[in-house]
């Protein structure tokens, strides 16, 4: 009878701390659980494992089951939001590029932003790589393989702006040093101009006009006067020659009947 009791007692402390140990495991799945999954797959798989490993009745065996079916949902759902994630991504930047291409910026430094905020996209994605798909991953290679293109293309015409920028202003300080040389070759270039417009107050109709206008081009033709060394001088001093040839001819002729 003593043999009987002591086994009894032996096979309920046996089932006590058989119990014990089931309601450890699935608290500690619980735990984990609750704390979105934290452990790796590795270490979930190993308590599930161990856990199995017990002399485990069906009911016990049904709520284990249960928790990996949970586990196993989660992951397949951040699984799905990590793709999803990955793959916008990857459509805007094949997008913005095709953008680029066909709108180019007007702006090289919102540019470099745009560039820059989408390799900022692609860095956040650093944490989600493990559980995204292996197709995901290759675009996602592809994505930062068309951003370093994207990034030499521009330093390219960058480069090539910032010469003909460059160029421009070579351009134009020559300009400005041919400009100067000439205003330098002319000594007073308010005085030229005026001697250009020296005639523009004179009219002669016909030749060879009145005593008033005589005296007008004498004026103009005189030390100080306007049309001094302009283009005019010539002109008015042929039109001066020929009213005193004039003169001197008819002094002549009058001479002759005295």
């Amino acid at each position: 009878m003593q043999a009987i009791r002591q086994k009894l007692s032996a096979a309920l402390s046996e089932q006590a701390e058989h119990a014990l140990m089931v309601k450890k495991y699935l608290s500690d799945l619980e735990e984990i659980r609750v704390q979105n999954y934290d452990r790796s797959d590795a270490q979930i798989e190993a308590l599930l494992a161990a856990a199995g490993e017990l002399r485990l009745s069906s009911q016990e065996k049904s709520q284990f089951e249960n928790w990996r079916s949970r586990w196993q949902a989660w992951k397949s759902s951040r699984q799905r939001e990590h793709n999803q994630a990955a793959e916008r991504v990857i459509q805007q930047i094949s997008s913005a590029r095709a953008s680029q291409r066909n709108a180019p910026f007007a702006d090289l430094a919102a540019e470099e932003a745009s560039i820059q905020t989408l390799r900022g996209l692609l860095q956040d994605l650093e944490p989600r790589l493990a559980a995204v798909s292996e197709e995901n991953r290759l675009a996602l290679n592809n994505s930062r393989t068309l951003l370093d293109e994207w990034q030499r293309d521009l330093e390219q015409r960058r480069t090539e702006s910032a010469q003909q920028q460059q160029a421009q202003k070579d351009r134009e300080a020559q300009n400005a040093k041919i400009t100067a040389e000439i205003y330098q070759s002319v000594p007073d270039l308010t005085l030229y101009q005026s001697k250009l417009l020296a005639l523009q107050d004179f009219s002669l109709r016909q030749f060879p006009g009145t005593p008033e206008q005589e005296k007008i081009m004498r004026a103009l033709l005189a030390e100080d006067g306007p049309a001094r060394g302009s283009v005019w001088e010539g002109d008015l001093q042929r039109c001066l020659q020929y009213l005193a040839n004039g003169k001197k001819a008819r002094t002549a002729v009058q001479s002759l009947f005295l």
